[in-house]
């Protein structure tokens, strides 16, 4: 009978080890703190040390200068576990980024890209990521 218990104490232990596990890749580190205007409300794009996102018909490009990243173009679905991988010093204005759609795009590309950035803010919305517009070029 002690065998049985000590069995299910351990699988019931590795069960848990592994739901925990999963859920913290699910989110952003917790020493990124809130979003704080007060060190970008007068920023510009170039300066920008934050995550930036350009919503395109095949997907994101994320760039954050920290993490070496420029244009890096993914899939919406790879979103959140970018973000999640980027160093906390990649955000050193807190759970913001910025945002925007490319400067020029087919008239045909636009419904994709609109349906892009949407998939993509709920992916921010569920990180507790603030989404800015693009900073003054």
């Amino acid at each position: 009978m002690n065998i049985f218990r000590a069995m299910l104490m351990i699988s019931i232990l590795a069960i848990l080890s592994c739901t925990g596990t999963q859920s913290v890749k699910n989110q952003l580190d917790s020493r990124i703190p809130p979003p704080d205007p007060s060190n970008y409300e007068h920023g510009f794009r170039e300066d920008w040390q934050n995550p930036i996102l350009t919503y395109r018909a095949n997907g994101v490009e994320v760039t954050s200068k920290v993490a070496g990243l420029d244009n890096k173009l993914i899939p919406v679905s790879q979103l959140s576990r970018v973000l999640i991988e980027l160093p906390v010093n990649a955000w050193p204005y807190g759970r913001v980024v910025s945002t925007g759609k490319p400067g020029l795009s087919a008239a045909f590309e636009e419904p994709k890209i609109t349906e892009t950035e949407a998939e993509a803010e709920k992916v921010l919305k569920s990180l507790g990521v603030e989404s800015l517009g693009r900073m003054r070029a």
